[in-house]
């Protein structure tokens, strides 16, 4: 036994004398402008944020540094009416003209103008009419994934009635509010005050789909959202049915391959994913990113959960209460309140 424990020490002795260390060649890419935004039959304020593309390191990784603060923007329809942009910050552009909404049935694009006068043009697209049909069909609640950054969560599906005889490409998104707590601070003789406050939440995880293989029946029990549990309370969700083009769609399906790449080293490196933005002059120039042309329909519901417990709270969300007000130590947050845009939002109760 000793004999082979000396000869196996032996043998990884020889083997690490023969590691010669080589230094790779990091791979470097030309500066490319990239594009994230959209237009919509939304009422809200359109964006649009431009930055550039850096060196490859560490995936997809972009420094907040490589921003375009300094080009002009317009979207324009099919007739001549266009909304110039007016940067914000980070990049981030956003609409000024609240009486410029975007119209179903019409061709829009966008025109960037950088500072050194180059050009950029997007695609013109039509606009799809919205699918207004949404129905939820089932909440769970998924009580055993949840870890150190994230608590469990509540999983909301619903049945859309696809229209008959057209294509349809769907993304689905949601936001809204959800209750937090804070251990709070004393305020007199058996007082506590700031243990509660709402916090506004967006779901950003991909949820895509296309009718090409149920067009105009129905599509039942759509993973559309999932909001994070972190205590008792209504939960505020805003579910966003997009109805978008076939190149969204495509993009979107590229973007997510991409995404789930196992990452050893025998699959290839992450790859620029073009969009449909391109250089006026020099059309073979085209930008990564994506500028959307899409509709939406707004399905708001209020989630009233019965069987939540504080066992199961302080199970999986216990860690999530910080000290002090809630309000001053947990961000993008405000008192409890019915936000603005639900006052006819569907009510929910549910158990599991």
């Amino acid at each position: 036994m000793i004999r082979n424990i000396t000869l196996y020490i032996f043998l990884a002795y020889c083997f690490s004398g023969c590691i010669k260390q080589v230094e790779l060649q990091i791979r470097s890419v030309e500066k490319l402008l990239v594009v994230d935004g959209g237009i919509s039959n939304d009422t809200t304020a359109y964006t649009v944020r431009l930055s550039y593309s850096g060196g490859f390191r560490f995936g997809n990784f972009i420094p907040d540094s490589l921003i375009e603060e300094h080009a002009t923007i317009i979207i324009k329809d099919e007739y001549g009416n266009q909304a110039a942009m007016i940067h914000r910050s980070n990049g981030i552009y956003q609409t000024e003209d609240t009486s410029y909404v975007g119209v179903p049935g019409r061709a829009y694009s966008v025109e960037i103008t950088l500072p050194d006068g180059r050009k950029y043009l997007s695609t013109p697209e039509k606009m799809p009419t919205p699918v207004t049909s949404n129905e939820v069909s089932n909440i769970q609640f998924d009580f055993f994934h949840y870890n150190f950054k994230n608590p469990s969560q509540f999983k909301i599906y619903a049945n859309i009635q696809d229209p008959v005889d057209q294509e349809n490409y769907y993304l689905w998104k949601s936001s809204g509010f959800i209750p937090r707590k804070a251990t709070g601070v004393p305020c007199g003789f058996s007082c506590i005050k700031g243990e509660y406050c709402q916090q506004s939440m967006f779901d950003t995880t991909l949820r895509f789909f296309s009718d090409q293989t149920i067009n105009g029946n129905l599509i039942t029990d759509q993973l559309v959202a999932t909001t994070p549990v972190y205590w008792f309370g209504k939960y505020y969700i805003d579910l966003q049915q997009f109805s978008i083009t076939r190149s969204a769609y495509q993009f979107l399906r590229q973007v997510q391959e991409q995404s789930e790449k196992t990452g050893s080293i025998l699959d290839p490196l992450p790859s620029s994913i073009a969009g449909n933005v391109s250089n006026a002059a020099n059309p073979a120039d085209r930008a990564l990113g994506f500028f959307s042309v899409s509709s939406v329909y707004h399905h708001r519901v209020v989630l009233l959960p019965l069987s939540l417990t504080q066992f199961i709270l302080d199970q999986t969300a216990s860690r999530f209460i910080p000290v002090g007000e809630c309000v001053l130590q947990l961000p993008n947050t405000t008192e409890l309140m019915d936000p603005p845009g639900f006052g006819n939002a569907e009510r929910i109760k549910f158990s599991w």
